[in-house]
């Protein structure tokens, strides 16, 4: 249902859950888009938790890329010359 008496107002809900809601009334439409605009930027900027590198359990140290420990590299005894 409309209500025509309401001032005009614009509520986005982005992909990542925030809400935003704005009173729009006396800003042109290029100005409309440009604020729901900034939204959709600042939301595609957050991380998703999907895309995050995973989290080690505490006390775990990550494996180094080239297999080598990282005692190996401090004593000088690389395996590649």
């Amino acid at each position: 249902m409309l209500d025509y008496d309401a001032p005009a107002t614009v509520e986005a809900t982005l992909v990542n859950g925030r809400k935003h809601k704005q009173l729009l009334e006396g800003f042109s439409s290029a100005q409309r888009r440009e604020i729901v605009d900034k939204w959709r930027f600042k939301a595609n900027l957050e991380p998703w938790e999907e895309v995050l590198a995973p989290k080690l359990p505490e006390g775990q140290a990550p494996a180094s890329p080239g297999g080598d420990s990282p005692h190996q590299e401090q004593q000088g005894q690389s395996k590649h010359p």
